[in-house]
């Protein structure tokens, strides 16, 4: 089995059929945790496409909360496979993640917007 690992490059979207505005949350309406509009528990993300790349504007609720006052890393790691997949989706390539690691030192705080 051959990997492609992701390289930190930002590539802009040149696939015909995606264009400025174009939102992305109805590729997965009813399964996705972070965007599906048809989940209950959904996060309710609504991802765009916005100068040919991905773009989200988000505030993450209490229910997020990890530390005090401080978003979850598990539920940051979901957020960013999930606009990695949004972003193999518009390069028409399908995939799932194999693995995820993440190591930041920035810390989120929930109640407050994050792009």
């Amino acid at each position: 089995m051959n990997y492609k690992y992701i390289t930190g490059d930002n590539l802009e979207i040149t696939s015909s059929g995606w264009s400025e505005g174009t939102v992305l949350q109805d590729i997965y309406p009813d399964s996705s945790f972070v965007s599906g509009v048809e989940n209950p528990q959904s996060m309710k993300m609504v991802p765009i496409i916005r100068d040919q790349k991905i773009y989200a504007k988000y505030t993450f609720e209490k229910r997020f909360e990890g530390g005090p006052g401080l978003v979850h890393g598990g539920i940051l790691s979901t957020v960013l496979d999930e606009m990695m997949g949004y972003a193999t989706v518009t390069h028409n390539l399908w995939c799932v993640t194999a693995i995820l690691k993440l190591t930041t030192d920035h810390r989120v705080q929930y109640k407050k917007s994050l792009s």
